[in-house]
């Protein structure tokens, strides 16, 4: 719709070295968003959500950087702000699918039920990009009491992954065929 092409047309000035702050209620609705990060950037692509438009360690309340099409779930609410550099975001009715063809899920964060099936699953470490990191959140709102499981696993192992948890995975991947 119409709040979907001004979305899109804000996002499109996001691939350039500003940052832009959203108000939640007035420039953007209230609601979940899927943020990628731009190809064309790396560890300068990043969010924030914050009390104020300027993003002070006061007033952040969850960042985020990104590299290579990385990607996250957010919920933003009234007079929060949403501020971006080098990621695109997207309301859930517009957002591109997010489902690795290969069947290979790494890096980024996977909405389970919609991106990735619930069920058990075996996690590879890929011992050479780095420390591994994996994450279950409940929601998409990043709160200490959301989260149900966060690791840095130096070896292989197993997770079981239910309807609308969200999955973050860094440097570790699932295998789904």
């Amino acid at each position: 719709g119409a709040l979907s092409a001004l979305l899109l047309a804000a996002c499109g000035e996001e691939k350039t070295e500003s940052l832009t702050a959203y108000k939640v209620g007035t420039d953007i609705e209230a609601g979940e968003y899927l943020i990628i990060a731009d190809n064309s950037t790396s560890t300068d692509s990043f969010i924030k959500i914050s009390t104020d438009n300027i993003g002070t360690s006061e007033s952040t309340l969850y960042s985020a950087r990104f590299e290579n099409n990385e990607h996250m779930y957010t919920t933003i609410t009234d007079n929060q702000y949403l501020i971006i550099k080098g990621a695109t975001f997207y309301t859930l009715d517009d957002a591109p699918s997010i489902i690795p063809k290969d069947g290979v899920y790494q890096n980024g964060q996977f909405k389970v039920g919609t991106d990735i099936p619930a069920g058990e699953y075996t996690y590879i470490v890929d011992k050479n990009n780095g420390s591994a990191f994996i994450e279950v959140n409940k929601s998409s709102i990043y709160d200490v009491d959301n989260i149900i499981l966060s690791e840095t696993p130096t070896v292989d192992g197993s997770i079981t992954l239910t309807d609308g948890q969200y999955l973050t995975l860094q440097n570790v991947h699932i295998e789904t065929k």
